[in-house]
């Protein structure tokens, strides 16, 4: 898994909690109400495109990338630089492309890259918010005053579509993937600024991705599919 990929991980995984202090609970609202527009839709896929800068939000970006997020009723599949997920409501099946890996489940673990479970839980480790309308349609709200690395964020939402439209977090030097980033990049300690860019479309291919195009299972036994025969797999019970 790429250094790019963990640090995604991490910013869309690691910040989400539930909010602990009563002045953000009308930004928990809002998220909350995204989160059920999100879970009404029956069939939807969310693109969301990441720019990783350093030092500054507006500097040029050193690398960016897609995520792709298809729901189909219960299932949801995601791919971002390789990696994909996959999670029909019985099996979960994680895969890394590049180390050609694959890790199955049953779906009854939790799946911490799971959207419903990212809107859920909302941004925690922040001290203050602050909203700013930028339009009639348009609300910014910024969180400051963040732990664990994890400085600020600014999430910008769509109240007429009910939908988060963009997020910007802003990552000290001292955190671990930054430090992994930095001397590669500019051979100085810098902040990382990662911009993400959110769109979403009900219009989807009417091939839906199936278990069966991942895993096959007979009399318990799990085998990788012949799309993937080549990689390791790992059932975790």
């Amino acid at each position: 898994m790429t250094i790019k990929t963990k640090l995604l991980y991490y910013i869309v995984f690691l910040l989400m909690s539930s909010l602990a202090f009563a002045q953000m609970d009308e930004f928990q609202q809002v998220f909350m109400k995204a989160n059920q527009r999100y879970l009404s839709e029956k069939n939807i896929m969310v693109t969301q495109h990441y720019l990783f800068s350093l030092d500054s939000s507006s500097a040029v970006p050193f690398d960016s990338g897609y995520c792709y997020i298809v729901k189909y009723d219960r299932m949801i599949h995601y791919m971002f630089n390789g990696v994909e997920s996959f999670n029909d409501g019985t099996y979960m099946i994680r895969i890394s492309n590049p180390d050609k890996y694959m890790i199955v489940s049953r779906s009854i673990h939790q799946d911490s890259s799971a959207l419903g479970f990212i809107f859920k839980k909302g941004f925690s480790y922040f001290k203050n918010v602050v909203k700013k309308n930028i339009s009639n349609e348009l609300s910014q709200w910024n969180l400051t005053g963040g732990t664990l690395g994890v400085l600020a964020a600014n999430i910008t939402f769509d109240s007429r579509e009910t939908r988060i439209r963009n997020i910007l977090v802003e990552l000290s030097p001292d955190h671990p993937f930054v430090n992994q980033i930095n001397p590669r990049k500019s051979g100085k300690s810098q902040n990382v600024f990662i911009n993400i860019d959110y769109s979403y479309t009900t219009k989807l291919s009417k091939e839906q991705p199936k278990l069966s195009d991942y895993i096959h299972i007979e009399n318990d036994t799990v085998t990788q599919a012949e799309k993937f025969k080549d990689y390791q797999i790992k059932f975790i019970e």
